[in-house]
């Protein structure tokens, strides 16, 4: 199975356009399906992306449960729907997805995230749903798809930082904010096929507050960034088998974009106030732009595009904290909290 105490309506919700844009004359529009040869990398001309067929357009949606639906029916997976989901997005013009290369598990059964885990416990993977991550990216590449993948997150659904601090803190258990329940009433009437509630804080949830000071933990214990630092090493490392050059490492494959280094990171507040200190914001942003390990110059197009600092307050990020801190600039579109500058 995906998920564990998923609902199929937050399945359907997750499939938002992530960057949707109109095709000028002289672009290649979306629509046009076409293999991605094994050099095509898209490169980065002023504020414009090219490859080999001119300027890129994306279209494009959160597809996160992708590797987990490519791998084989033993571990849950649905190769069957992940092709016909594939082909239905290329149809519609769909051909960016951002997708998950990084979920986490646990010693016991957790609810609100992804089942079976990319990793199961620090360093050990689940090789059948890296299989499924290889797939991802050979079958997105065969219909002229671009993929950004996330490497890390904030949120419980995929283990993420969360699981991390637990692991760092002898399986401490992690205080689970209000989420959907898949499993509590009212449910429809044939079991399985959706409905449920969320948890209630103060009932079987915590608060947000609390969740993320316990997830932003993450930042600041030694053997969570060495965990982290590790699993990105991976990934880069990980070689492809179902793709041509069997060789080819997930970072030379051409399908895939760039990277999320964190998927929406989130601030702690403090309790006293709705409105987060100065130095507060100030400590964790400097936790955050410490941890940026280095990615591949192919797929990473924060450092091949290093902008004016001229932007405005209205697009700002904390990315552009970061900037003003020590140089790095990640796109205001983009999740990373901070990009890996050139040396």
């Amino acid at each position: 199975m995906i998920t564990s105490t998923w609902t199929s309506a937050l399945v359907a919700a997750a499939f938002v356009p992530s960057i949707v844009s109109a095709v000028p004359h002289g672009g290649h529009s979306p629509g046009k399906g076409h293999g991605i040869a094994a050099d095509d990398f898209v490169s980065v001309d002023g504020f414009k992306l090219k490859d080999r067929q001119g300027t890129v357009y994306l279209t494009g949606l959160n597809y996160w449960s992708c590797m987990n639906l490519a791998a084989d029916d033993h571990v849950g997976g649905n190769y069957s729907r992940f092709i016909t989901e594939l082909d239905q997005m290329k149809a519609h013009g769909v051909n960016h997805l951002r997708i998950m290369a990084a979920s986490e598990g646990a010693p016991t059964h957790q609810p609100f995230r992804m089942y079976p885990a990319l990793m199961e416990s620090p360093g050990n993977y689940n090789e059948a749903i890296f299989v499924g991550l290889d797939r991802c990216l050979n079958e997105m590449s065969k219909r002229g798809m671009r993929a950004t993948m996330t490497l890390a997150n904030e949120w419980q659904w995929s283990g993420g930082f969360g699981q991390y601090v637990s692991w760092a803190t002898n399986n401490s258990q992690i205080p689970y904010p209000s989420s959907w329940n898949l499993t509590a009433n009212p449910q429809r009437s044939e079991p399985g096929t959706g409905w449920g509630n969320y948890t209630v804080e103060g009932v079987d949830a915590e608060s947000y507050g609390n969740f993320t000071a316990y997830a932003n933990r993450f930042y600041t214990i030694p053997k969570c960034q060495e965990w982290y630092h590790a699993h990105i090493s991976k990934i880069l490392n990980r070689v492809n088998r179902h793709i041509l050059n069997a060789s080819a490492s997930e970072q030379e494959h051409t399908s895939l974009l760039n990277w999320t280094k964190q998927n929406r990171n989130e601030k702690q507040k403090p309790s006293n106030t709705t409105q987060e200190s100065n130095s507060s914001k100030n400590s964790q942003t400097q936790e955050r732009c410490a941890t940026k390990p280095p990615l591949s110059k192919h797929n990473d197009l924060n450092h091949k595009h290093k902008p004016s600092t001229d932007i405005p307050m209205d697009v700002r990020t904390d990315a552009q904290d970061c900037q003003d801190q020590e140089g790095a600039y990640t796109p205001p579109h983009s999740d990373p909290p901070c990009a890996q500058t050139d040396p």
